[in-house]
């Protein structure tokens, strides 16, 4: 990734990962394209290569930063316990506030999930 991504104000770096989950999250790798993120995004598809090398590059940014958001969300709701059902409850108590705060993030990791694309599955670490 070019470092000059980050280097954008907050507000249009987020509406260019936004756009990238949305579109990711709707469309499986392969039927994803650069143009409809470039669209999604409000930048020219150029724009979108400058910043990121190409569409895989860019996915698993997206894919390192969910880890990144499940981590916190989960953080929320983790209290120690030795109750297994607990345990459970909170895990399931953390994957329910994701899908409710960040729709498309979770979408787009159940992408990820069930990928059939192997370069894809093998750069996230899927069987």
């Amino acid at each position: 990734m070019n470092g000059k991504f980050f280097e954008l104000p907050l507000e249009k770096q987020e509406q260019i990962i936004r756009a990238a989950y949305v579109v990711f999250a709707n469309n499986n790798y392969k039927n994803a394209s650069t143009s409809k993120i470039a669209d999604a995004g409000d930048i020219s598809k150029s724009l979108l290569f400058h910043y990121f090398k190409n569409k895989k590059e860019l996915y698993l940014y997206l894919w390192e930063n969910i880890d990144r958001i499940s981590n916190e969300i989960e953080l929320k709701y983790y209290k120690e316990t030795s109750d297994f059902f607990e345990a459970m409850t909170q895990k399931v108590l953390a994957r329910c506030e994701f899908m409710r705060t960040a729709p498309d993030e979770y979408l787009f990791s159940l992408q990820v999930l069930f990928a059939e694309t192997p370069e894809i599955r093998e750069a996230t670490g899927k069987p």
